[in-house]
């Protein structure tokens, strides 16, 4: 299987970023690959078929859905019709200002984080088919980025990067307008736990909160905070703060990356917030532990 790495389609290191126009031609087979990055997939017209994760689905006009990194997938095109579609490719980093502001709205969560990780759900579809004056407003954006990205005039990257962020924007009201049923309802509450705490347990980096989390679940903040300590013996932010600080140490121990970095890959934006968190996990400072890590105490237990 082919695995796409950063340097197949970023050739600037501080601009992960890449847009295409891609024609699936009737009967092409796309093989299994995964990426390092992440994809999104806007649907311009046509049928094909999307197998992930064990799952086929008939793509169709108007479906946009996100593929994360280290996730297999494959494309097949209809016999009789040809299927057009935007990827999009692209890092965190590349909106690493905004990704806290975006994630402070539920349809932004719900499209960006929960449904790449509900590709392994039966209970609910991963994709979003979106439809009218939507879809319209979000193809004329991705046209607009295909644009600036392909004529590389002065400030295109600045370009790119405000109409990406209005497509999310734009793409989380379409959520929030048209919510469904929360898929908590449909399946066990302890099933749906297992399930929040593996996706924790996957973007503990991430700007999300306690009560993103429990709107997931259908419970009140309250109810879901004392559910998830009786599930894991941790409360929220202690479980999520471990991860983190697991993490970090990871990266102290086996990488040569500045601390600022370390705190940066970990979700720390405040590098003296993430000193003081280090320390009353680890029991010293990042410095102290990638220093004399054999005497201190490690924070990934």
């Amino acid at each position: 299987m082919k695995i796409y790495e950063d340097r197949d389609f970023f050739p600037k290191p501080s601009y992960p970023f890449f847009i295409d126009k891609y024609t699936i031609r009737k009967g092409e087979v796309i093989p299994m690959h995964s990426h390092s990055f992440y994809e999104l997939v806007f649907v311009v017209e046509g049928h094909a078929w999307h197998e992930c994760r064990g799952e086929t689905r008939e793509l169709q006009e108007g479906d946009v859905f996100i593929v994360d990194p280290q996730t297999a997938h494959r494309y097949r095109g209809r016999e009789d019709e040809v299927t057009v579609v935007y990827n999009v490719m692209f890092q965190l980093s590349l909106l690493d200002r905004e990704l806290s502001r975006l994630s402070e709205i539920d349809g932004f969560v719900d499209f960006f984080y929960l449904a790449p990780f509900l590709h392994r759900s039966p209970h609910r579809s991963p994709y979003l088919n979106v439809n009218g004056r939507a879809r319209a407003t979000l193809e004329g954006k991705l046209q607009t980025i295909s644009c600036e990205d392909e004529r590389k005039v002065p400030g295109y990257e600045l370009m790119v990067r405000s109409q990406l962020i209005e497509f999310f924007v734009c793409l989380s009201r379409y959520m929030l307008e048209h919510k469904k049923e929360p898929a908590r309802k449909q399946v066990e509450e302890t099933e749906w736990l297992s399930w929040v705490t593996a996706l924790l347990r996957e973007i503990y980096n991430q700007p999300i909160s306690l009560n993103q989390f429990s709107r997931m679940c259908a419970m009140s903040p309250s109810a879901f905070a004392q559910k998830f300590k009786q599930r894991t013996g941790k409360s929220f932010l202690q479980f999520k703060r471990e991860l983190q600080i697991a993490e970090a140490c990871r990266l102290l121990r086996g990488t040569d990356r500045s601390i600022v970095q370390v705190a940066g890959e970990t979700g720390y934006d405040d590098l003296s917030h993430f000193y003081r968190i280090f320390r009353r996990q680890a029991g010293c400072t990042p410095l102290q532990y990638r220093n004399h890590q054999e005497a201190c105490p490690t924070a990934a237990r």
